[in-house]
């Protein structure tokens, strides 16, 4: 033990000059850290859940959808909100790994003929904002607070807040940075909208969450990890 002691003592500067050499050496390789927020972390490679899960989008496309919601108090089937929806889904659709962009406008609705009830007709619930008379605006609300599929699903029961349905193409979001760069650009757009209507926008989904999370773990290890070297 004595001669245990006597070696740290003899070369407690160099000891010293190699730890904190090590830590310095280590903390380098914390501006590289990342994180990978997406729900594939928490299967393995060979998992069965994932190899079906990947097997049905091949088949029928990707679930992975960001959710946009504003509110408008004075109802969301106006001209003011029905445009802006008409901006953001055109200004959505041009993005790249967006395979489809879903709202009130383009909802497929579907109806019987007045003239011929055998006639099945499949058109966009409203067809062109800017065109579409006040009137029409009217009815087609009392269609929509009455249709199951359209009340409180793409639009609240009182009218007053809608969603609009962001779909990406397949496998759009197994990339982190795919999918961080996606909903960065989405953001984007909704801040011009915002800027120009004043409205809100809210985002939700998959991607948003991975994305989000991703930073959260990113930002804490850049603060974190620094202060557990220094106080060692």
């Amino acid at each position: 033990m004595d001669i245990y002691l006597s070696f740290l003592n003899r070369f407690k500067w160099i000891l010293l000059s190699l730890i904190l050499g090590t830590i310095l050496l280590l903390g380098v390789k914390i501006f590289h850290l990342t994180f990978d927020g997406s729900y594939r972390i928490w299967f393995g490679k060979e998992s069965v859940i994932l190899k079906k899960y990947d097997a049905f989008c091949s088949t029928f496309g990707s679930d992975d959808t960001v959710l946009v919601v504003f509110t408008d108090p004075s109802g969301v089937l106006n001209p003011k909100p029905l445009q802006s929806i008409h901006r953001l889904t055109s200004n959505l659709e041009s993005l790249t790994n967006v395979s489809q962009v879903s709202s009130i406008l383009n909802y497929q609705y579907i109806y019987a003929s007045a003239d011929n009830v055998d006639d099945i007709i499949v058109e966009n619930f409203i067809e062109n904002p800017v065109t579409t008379t006040l009137d029409e605006l009217e009815s087609r609300r009392d269609i929509a607070l009455n249709d199951p599929m359209i009340s409180d699903y793409i639009i609240s029961k009182d009218a007053k807040s809608t969603m609009v349905s962001v779909k990406l193409t397949s496998f759009a979001g197994l990339s982190k940075d795919t999918s961080a760069n996606l909903v960065k650009s989405i953001q984007d757009i909704l801040d011009k909208e915002a800027e120009l209507t004043g409205y809100e926008f809210h985002i939700s989904g998959g991607p948003v969450t991975d994305t989000a999370l991703a930073m959260i773990a990113s930002h804490d290890a850049m603060v974190y990890i620094p202060i557990s070297f220094l106080i060692i």
